[in-house]
């Protein structure tokens, strides 16, 4: 028994250990490999694996169906590129539930959204704001869902708009609180790059115009910022996965044209 006890005791000794050398492993990688990652596209770009996007932005976004209850961030990368003015980290929000079961009370969370959040300069001051949301209603239930939009739309102040792009409203729903400003914002060429760097991500892309600024949230854990503590931290692959990853938020200010002043800020 008691050699038993000491078996048990090394073995939980060791897993201790290797977890803070992983720990210790992934944050050297970040402090030093990423921040060299982002600075190879822009010396203004900056990592820092502590940092993030607050949940203020997260809820100015309108992007989600609730405030979350419980929200973290991390992985800032924040700076210009080009022209551009943008940040971005990842974000895990969750909302909290209670349940009642006789005296016992039950408490648990579901996530609202878990990827990555990035704000960019639109280089165009908006009079209101125009959300494209994920339209989960027109590709579930077609007609149906669209009479589902125009219901939701009644009871808030905002306008849903039609578009004459049927692939952009097959995957997204747009609401606005000014029709002429949205269709100005959403011209034909952004609305095609929108969905192209939609089918890029393969999960759901969200976007929030407002305040001169673009919000937009790329569904999926992205735990490719950070290395795998079982592979040499010279491996050629694990490094251009991580490069690839930043590589697509910061293309993000290529992808929808970012840098081209198409406007001046009134």
């Amino acid at each position: 028994m008691a050699a038993a006890a000491g078996i048990l005791g090394a073995l939980i000794y060791a897993l201790v250990r290797a977890n803070t050398l992983s720990t210790a492993y992934v944050d050297a990688y970040k402090t030093e490999i990423n921040n060299a990652i982002v600075k190879h596209f822009s010396p203004s770009l900056t990592y820092n694996e502590n940092d993030g996007i607050g949940a203020d932005v997260f809820v100015a976004s309108h992007l989600f169906s609730a405030a979350p209850d419980r929200y973290a961030t991390s992985d800032l990368v924040s700076g210009a590129y080009g022209k551009t003015r943008l940040k971005f980290a990842r974000v895990h929000a969750e909302q909290k539930h209670t349940e009642q079961s006789g005296k016992t009370t039950r408490t648990y969370y579901t996530t609202i959204f878990k990827g990555v959040l990035l704000v960019a300069d639109f280089n165009k001051n908006f009079r209101g704001h125009t959300y494209v949301r994920t339209d989960i209603a027109e590709r579930a239930l077609g007609h149906f869902g669209r009479t589902l939009q125009k219901l939701s739309v009644a009871l808030s102040s905002d306008q849903l708009v039609q578009l004459e792009n049927p692939e952009f409203e097959n995957e997204f729903a747009v609401y606005t609180s000014d029709q002429v400003e949205a269709r100005y914002i959403l011209s034909p060429a952004l609305m095609e790059r929108m969905l192209a760097l939609k089918r890029r991500n393969k999960d759901d892309m969200q976007f929030s115009f407002c305040d001169s600024t673009v919000i937009i949230s790329a569904a999926d854990d992205y735990g490719s910022f950070a290395p795998d503590f079982a592979i040499p931290a010279t491996d050629a692959a694990q490094l251009e996965k991580i490069h690839a990853s930043f590589a697509f938020f910061i293309g993000i200010v290529d992808d929808l044209d970012l840098n081209t002043r198409l406007w001046s800020k009134e």
